[in-house]
């Protein structure tokens, strides 16, 4: 690595507690080092302010921001900070110390990703915004070296969003003195972030976004780990960004044929021209993602969800008119084969607290049909959506048809029978009596895997 001039030296002490190993880093802002616990070996980053900054007061604040921001964010899949202080009067900030490599650097090494593994570690990035966007921040600069790979103790993945150095924050939450000085932060970053990844309107404005641009930025970072190559590539900066506000990106499967069109749709809607066209916030897109995903992913769309309620009853991630790409004609969105397997209800934005408590139960009920429709008395499922409730059942889910048509051939899933609603043979209903939801009845057919049902 090439020598930086540092204001760390090896054996300097700080925190009086942790002392300098090396410089393994440097950027135009900041130098980072590690560090390690002088008694208990402890290893930590320290990210410290590069001296020719120190009087540069936009780059103070952005420094400062990230500081706060960090102490905010509690996320698996957030950078930690441990602390924070002055060194020769320079601040710096201890921060965990990561061993891994940034996601750029694996495609650029490996090549384009495998679906499930790219999805996987999308979804763990979901999780980490989740958390910010709840607390008003929107990162700004999402891309591949802005997602690091490192490892649990466990030896599975686990994906980490760095850089909240030019990420906006409400002035409320960022404990700034005035509204003034909230804007002097805003402006630094006016014109920052990554082209390639940028959103239309953050190239208009970088004041002027919302989590929706970050949506954005995560449909390009997802659709260059799958195919190590850019939706909007252009030779310069300007051609991108002229790209980027003009035409429709690369279609997905045109670089990858045998992909799923679904994913392609996906992609397709994060970079919809207009934000009110995207996904609305990071658990849309997770429940949707999730069909792609291996099959632990669907605990961090569980959690994603908890921390932000979906939007959108149904994810229907075809409708993007401001999109070139052709979506699914009106016969193709009729068959539900075209939607994917199974059918998401989830809860108006209001009622999460409600839909907690209750979707475990409401899942299991999902799959209750109603009986004795055609004499008079039907199963009360007690589920009232204004309070939150969820119900996750399949899209094919048979509905008990009337005695006068009984004739017809019944509307039935795979995992349902018909229901002999000829009541000359059967002897009069009981009354009706309050009982636990019943299992469904097991199909002889092999069961679709349930890719979307987001069962909690």
């Amino acid at each position: 690595m090439q020598q930086v001039a540092s204001p760390l030296n090896v054996g300097d002490i700080l925190a009086q507690s942790y002392a300098i190993e090396k410089i393994i880093g440097a950027g135009g802002m900041a130098v980072v080092a590690l560090a390690a616990h002088v008694e208990y070996r402890h290893r930590v980053a320290i990210k410290i302010l590069r001296p020719e900054n120190s009087r540069k007061t936009e780059v103070v604040k952005r420094f400062e921001r990230e500081q706060r921001t960090l102490t905010m964010l509690h996320s698996e899949h957030t950078l930690r900070i441990y602390g924070m202080g002055q060194h020769a009067g320079l601040p710096y900030m201890m921060i965990e110390y990561l061993q891994g490599k940034d996601l750029a650097e694996l495609i650029k090494a490996e090549g384009p990703l495998p679906i499930e593994l790219a999805v996987e570690y999308i979804l763990q990035a979901c999780h980490a915004l989740a958390e910010a966007h709840l607390l008003g921040v929107v990162h700004r600069d999402l891309k591949p070296g802005n997602l690091f790979l490192t490892r649990r103790t466990d030896g599975s993945p686990c994906v980490k969003v760095l850089d909240f150095g030019i990420s906006k924050v409400s002035h409320e939450n960022m404990g700034l003195g005035s509204l003034e000085e909230a804007s002097l932060v805003t402006k630094t970053t006016a014109i920052m972030g990554s082209p390639f990844y940028m959103s239309p309107e953050q190239m208009v404005s970088s004041t002027n976004v919302d989590a929706r641009s970050d949506i954005w930025s995560l449909g390009v970072t997802l659709y260059e780990l799958l195919t190590k190559a850019l939706p909007f590539a252009a030779e310069s900066a300007a051609a991108v960004c002229g790209r980027i506000m003009g035409d429709e990106p690369t279609p997905l499967r045109k670089l990858r044929p045998s992909y799923p069109k679904g994913l392609e749709d996906i992609i397709r809607r994060c970079l919809s021209k207009r934000p009110s066209e995207r996904f609305q916030n990071v658990a849309d897109l997770a429940v949707r993602l999730a069909d792609f995903g291996p099959t632990h992913g669907q605990y961090a769309v569980k959690s994603i969800c908890e921390l932000i309620p979906p939007v959108e009853p149904f994810a229907d991630v075809s409708a993007s008119p401001s999109s070139a790409a052709p979506g699914p004609s009106e016969a193709e969105a009729s068959n539900p084969t075209t939607q994917g397997d199974t059918t998401v209800y989830l809860p108006s934005a209001g009622g999460s607290s409600g839909w907690k408590r209750t979707g475990p139960l409401l899942a299991a009920a999902g799959v209750a049909f109603a009986l004795g429709i055609g004499v008079g008395w039907v199963l009360n499922l007690n589920t009232d959506p204004t309070k939150g409730g969820g119900y996750v059942a399949p899209a094919h889910a048979a509905t008990a048809k009337s005695a006068a048509a009984a004739e017809a051939p019944p509307a039935h899933s795979e995992t349902s029978q018909p229901v002999d609603l000829d009541a000359s043979s059967k002897p009069a209903p009981p009354p009706p009596v309050h009982y636990a939801p019943q299992k469904p009845v097991e199909s002889a057919k092999p069961k679709p895997k349930p890719v979307t049902s987001v069962t909690f």
